[in-house]
C-alpha cells in the first residue's frame, strides 16, 4: 500500500495523503452509529485528481469511499473494508451562478448554506435544506438525495440536478444531463 500511496502523493502532494492510525481513526465515523476505518485518507482538490486516484485504485483493486462533510446518518461515507477514504471537502468552489437559466455549477464540497447565502444575493435559493445544511456538502446531498422541511413544497435534491460531472470507478470522467 505504501508504494501506491506514494504514487497517489505524486498526484495530490504528500501533504494530502495519510495512512497513520490517528488520521484514519479521526475520519472513521460519521453522524451514524457505524464505524469504518480506512487504510488511507486522501484529500483531492480537482476532478482530474479524483480521476487519477480512481485509475490507480481500480488497477490495484483497492476500494475507495468518497467523503464530503461526513454528515451522513447512514454510514454512507464510511469504508466497509479499509481502502482509501477520498475526502472531497476541499473541492468547494461555486463555479457559476446563471440567474437567467436558474442554475449553479458547484463542486461537491460546497456547503449547502454557503450556496444558499450566495444565491440569496440574487433572490434565489437551493430549496433542499437538510437539518445539517450548515455543514452538509452538495456532493453528499446529491449522493443521498437529501431533503428537509421544504421537500413537501419544493422537492428533494434530485429535483434540482440538471447535470453532473462524474468520475467512475475506473477513473473515466463523464458528463450527464442537460448540461453535458
Amino acid at each position: 500500500m505504501e508504494k501506491i500511496l506514494g504514487e497517489i502523493a505524486e498526484i495530490v502532494g504528500s501533504e494530502n495523503v495519510f495512512s497513520d492510525e490517528v488520521e484514519c481513526l479521526a475520519c472513521s465515523r460519521d453522524m451514524s452509529v457505524h464505524q469504518g476505518i480506512p487504510d488511507a485518507l486522501v484529500f483531492a482538490k480537482t476532478t482530474e485528481q479524483v480521476s487519477a486516484i480512481m485509475k490507480i485504485a481500480h488497477r490495484e483493486k483497492i476500494p475507495v469511499t468518497p467523503r464530503g462533510s461526513g454528515t451522513s446518518v447512514t454510514g454512507a461515507v464510511l469504508p466497509v473494508r479499509g481502502g482509501i477514504l477520498l475526502d472531497l471537502h476541499q473541492m468547494n468552489n461555486i463555479l457559476e451562478i446563471n440567474k437567467k437559466d436558474f442554475y449553479a455549477r458547484v463542486e461537491p464540497g460546497v456547503i449547502c448554506m454557503q450556496l444558499n447565502a450566495t444565491l440569496a444575493k440574487d433572490g434565489l435559493m437551493f430549496p433542499p435544506n437538510p437539518g445539517s445544511e450548515a455543514i452538509a456538502s452538495i456532493g453528499g446531498m446529491v449522493s443521498t438525495n437529501a431533503s428537509g422541511h421544504r421537500a413537501v413544497k419544493y422537492g428533494t435534491t434530485r429535483d434540482y440536478i440538471k447535470g453532473l460531472t462524474v468520475v467512475l470507478a475506473d477513473g473515466t470522467i463523464i458528463h450527464t444531463g442537460t448540461t453535458a
